[in-house]
């Protein structure tokens, strides 16, 4: 996933339904430099936490009239296009 793909939220949460539509507009990693403690890949390496992404919401209006933004993860979003 990246910047610009159109997404389908998979979970639902307060004020977004599931499979609500929106568009990537900001990919970010979790805030610190850590590893998962105890998570470790099938070859045996470290897992670090998963990006973030930052998805501007279609048809989902915020509390002042503006598009909705919101932050997930990427098991909770399946990309459409691109």
């Amino acid at each position: 996933m990246q910047v610009g793909n159109l997404v389908r939220i998979t979970r639902a949460s307060i004020g977004v339904p599931a499979d609500s539509m929106g568009l990537i507009i900001k990919v970010g990693k979790p805030r610190g430099d850590y590893v998962m403690q105890g998570h470790v890949t099938s070859e045996g390496m470290p897992m670090y936490p998963p990006e973030i992404f930052t998805v501007q919401l279609i048809g989902v209006l915020g509390a002042l009239g503006y598009p909705s933004e919101r932050r997930y993860l990427p098991r909770d979003l399946e990309v459409v296009s691109g």
